[in-house]
């Protein structure tokens, strides 16, 4: 019998990071799909319903915040947050923002 595989999406825009996240997931075993822009990772979670979505708060063309958003109006997957804020006043209001989303 086989062991069903875990999907990760991975919303980030900078190619190094999508390389070694999505190298590190699939030599575990996940599928991956990646995605570079909010509205492609929106897209994406709608497409193929991951098991879990890694998503940055610094992309292109919208904050991270707005693809839980766009998650949360359908979904309550769980979403682990990347972020190069080093602010704790930065983290702590996207963190409320995410919550707020939830609620």
């Amino acid at each position: 019998m086989t062991e069903a595989m875990h999907f990760v999406l991975i919303v980030e825009d900078d190619p190094a990071l999508q390389s070694v996240l999505r190298l590190l997931f699939e030599a575990n075993g996940y599928r991956v799909v990646v995605a570079d822009t909010a509205a492609r990772g929106v897209h994406d979670a709608r497409l193929y319903n991951p098991d879990v979505v890694i998503v940055d708060l610094g992309l292109p063309d919208r904050d991270g915040v707005e693809v839980i958003r766009g998650i949360r109006a359908w979904s309550a997957m769980p979403v682990v947050v990347l972020s190069a804020r080093t602010a704790e006043t930065q983290r702590l209001a996207h963190l409320r923002m995410v919550r707020m989303t939830m609620s």
